[in-house]
């Protein structure tokens, strides 16, 4: 996605962890989020690419969900990637699954979502066989999963305005089309399961995306003949999110749309855990200040750090941060506030 390096903070190490003691013995008896929380981290399925993040603890969270009892506790949706729902072991997956059933989380599944032709090999969000995001849909459906989101990654971003190597190019109208497809296979499986866009704001000067933002969506309603169900967003933020957030949640609300947001951070060769999630939280800081009208927020990481998903009382992994933001919304005294 889209991120850029950030010089470290200093996190006061022993002020989290006394409060991550205090989280861990509140489960359950803290009021709900104004906002619903997501949660996508990485998982640790080998996909045969070097600079695949393959994060500590993804397998044992499902073992042993009393690892981060206060994060699943208070998430609505858990997202899984692409190849995990299409390689993943059926028994491993049956294990993720139950144990979001049993602690009622819905699952939502990552989809690289248009079809291309003589074009976008290798760039995110295109797929070179048309059929694969339907066969991801009809593996998770014959096992008997219960899906109730597919998130599109990036669909308008890079079948229309990127312009790098292997760009296709499409017009907005063409990229619609070819997702319509998509939307309608995996429909066939899932017929009730929203459909979530993945987009960037900051991607085109503020004049050019609201048109053109306005444009996919009706071009999206057009060719499969529902709304779109939502967008999160992707955000930049060393770019003016703060300017393009506004008027992209007002069109989505417009549209009957959900608006939601990503909390993350940057990378880099000098970025740590511990400089990746003291961004993170200013991150959070920042767009709890902002105020956006925004009904859901995703907590997630496609970098290398944190390496590490649990146990949510250690404040350098990315279930720490699930508390950490919880707490925090919620007014209490978060550390390094």
């Amino acid at each position: 996605m889209r991120f850029r390096a950030r010089a470290a903070h200093f996190i006061d190490r022993s002020a989290i962890a006394a409060w991550s003691l205090a989280v861990a013995l509140s489960v359950g008896t803290a009021p709900a989020l104004a906002q619903e929380l997501w949660f996508s981290p990485p998982d640790d399925h080998p996909r045969g690419q070097e600079h695949f993040t393959l994060a500590e603890g993804f397998t044992r969270m499902f073992e042993h969900p009393e690892d981060w009892p206060f994060a699943l506790s208070h998430i609505k949706v858990f997202g899984i990637d692409t190849s995990l729902a299409i390689d993943g072991p059926e028994d491993k997956l049956r294990r993720i699954f139950q144990v979001l059933k049993d602690h009622r989380v819905a699952v939502n599944v990552g989809l690289q979502s248009v079809y291309t032709e003589g074009c976008g090999k290798g760039i995110e969000g295109l797929v070179q066989v048309q059929h694969f995001p339907g066969d991801v849909a009809r593996r998770l459906k014959r096992f008997g999963f219960d899906v109730a989101y597919f998130s599109l990654d990036g669909p308008l971003a890079f079948g229309h305005i990127y312009k790098g190597r292997e760009a296709c190019g499409y017009s907005v109208a063409e990229v619609a089309r070819r997702l319509a497809y998509t939307v309608r296979d995996v429909r066939a499986s899932y017929p009730d399961a929203k459909f979530i866009d993945y987009e960037g704001p900051t991607d085109l000067p503020l004049d050019q995306w609201v048109p053109t933002y306005r444009e996919w969506l009706d071009d999206y309603r057009a060719e499969t003949g529902t709304e779109l169900d939502g967008m999160a967003i992707d955000t930049s933020w060393h770019r003016d999110w703060r300017g393009a957030s506004p008027p992209t949640i007002e069109l989505l609300h417009a549209h009957g749309a959900k608006a939601g947001i990503f909390v993350t951070a940057t990378g880099g060769p000098t970025v740590t855990d511990e400089s990746w999630l003291n961004e993170a939280r200013q991150n959070t800081r920042d767009v709890v200040a902002a105020n956006l009208p925004v009904d859901f927020v995703v907590i997630a990481s496609w970098m290398l750090h944190p390496r590490r998903l649990v146990p949510e009382t250690d404040p350098m992994t990315l279930t720490n941060l699930v508390d950490w933001y919880v707490h925090y919304r919620q007014g209490g005294a978060a550390p390094g506030r």
